[in-house]
C-alpha cells in the first residue's frame, strides 16, 4: 500500500513540474516532452512522468503521438473561438434550464468553487480548474447528462487553452471571479436574461483575452496595440465626408 501512495505522489509531483513550466513558459507551444529527459530533470522514473503526460493529454494541454511521444499542444486562434461559439450556446441552454429552479444547495456548491477559486491566490492551474469546475457544476445541476457531457469536452479543451496562456501578465482571476458572483447572483434572483448576458460577456471576455495573446506560452508576445492605435484612420475623402456631416447647419445646430 505505501509503495502505491509513493507512486501516486511521484505522478502527481511530475504533473504539477509540467504544469509549472508551461505557465511560466520554460516550455513552449509544440515542443517536444521525451520522457527521458523529463524524468532525469525532475530525478523521478520514466513512469510517474508517463502518467504524467497521460492526464495532460486528457485535458488536451498534451498530445500523445502513437509511437512518437508527446508534445504541448499548440491551438490555434479559431480553435479557441469555435470551441467558445459552442460553449456560449451550451451554458445558455444550462442556464435557461436551472434558472427559476436552482436549489440552496446548488448555489452552496457553486459558492464553494468561487471561494476556493478565490483562496486559491496565485496558483494558476488551480485557479483554472476551480473556474472549470464553476461551469460543469452549471450544466450538472441541470441533471442533463447529455449536456453536461458535451460541455465537458469543451471545458476540458478550454482548460488547455487557459494553461498554454495561463504565462500572460493579463490573466485577471479577480476579474474572472466577479464574473462568476455576477452570474450566480442572477441565478439566486431568477433572472434568467441576466445571468445569459453575464455567462456570455464572461465567455467573450475570456477570447478577447486569448486574441490578444495572439500565441500560446512560450511564443514571443506582440506589443499591444493603444486604443488610439486601434482606432482605423479613414482615408482623406471619408475623413472630409465625416466632416461635412459634422458641421452645422444654419441654425447653429448639428444634424
Amino acid at each position: 500500500m505505501t509503495r502505491l501512495v509513493q507512486h501516486a505522489t511521484a505522478a502527481d509531483l511530475a504533473y504539477r513540474e509540467i504544469l509549472l513550466r508551461i505557465t511560466t513558459q520554460a516550455l513552449t507551444a509544440g515542443e517536444r516532452l521525451p520522457e527521458a529527459s523529463l524524468a532525469a530533470e525532475m530525478d523521478v522514473s520514466r513512469t510517474p512522468v508517463r502518467e504524467a503526460l497521460r492526464r495532460l493529454a486528457q485535458e488536451g494541454v498534451v498530445i500523445l503521438v502513437p509511437g512518437g511521444g508527446a508534445h504541448l499542444a499548440d491551438p490555434s486562434l479559431k480553435e479557441m473561438a469555435d470551441t467558445m461559439e459552442v460553449r456560449v450556446h451550451l451554458e445558455r441552454l444550462a442556464i435557461r434550464k436551472l434558472s427559476g429552479t436552482i436549489t440552496p444547495l446548488q448555489i452552496c456548491r457553486l459558492e464553494e468553487v468561487i471561494q476556493k477559486q478565490r483562496d486559491a491566490d496565485l496558483d494558476i492551474p488551480s485557479l483554472i480548474r476551480q473556474d472549470s469546475l464553476f461551469h460543469h457544476l452549471l450544466a450538472e445541476s441541470t441533471h442533463n447528462e447529455a449536456l453536461t457531457d458535451s460541455l465537458d469536452a469543451l471545458l476540458a479543451r478550454s482548460m488547455a487553452f487557459r494553461i498554454l496562456f495561463a504565462g500572460r501578465e493579463d490573466y485577471d482571476n479577480h476579474l474572472i471571479l466577479e464574473e462568476h458572483l455576477r452570474i450566480l447572483d442572477a441565478l439566486k434572483r431568477r433572472d434568467t436574461e441576466l445571468a445569459e448576458k453575464h455567462l456570455e460577456a464572461h465567455l467573450h471576455l475570456a477570447l478577447a483575452e486569448y486574441s490578444r495573446s495572439g500565441e500560446p506560452t512560450g511564443t514571443p508576445r506582440k506589443k499591444k496595440a493603444s486604443h488610439a492605435e486601434l482606432r482605423p484612420v479613414p482615408p482623406p475623402a471619408e475623413k472630409r465626408r465625416r466632416e461635412t456631416l459634422r458641421e452645422p447647419r444654419q441654425g447653429g445646430t448639428f444634424p
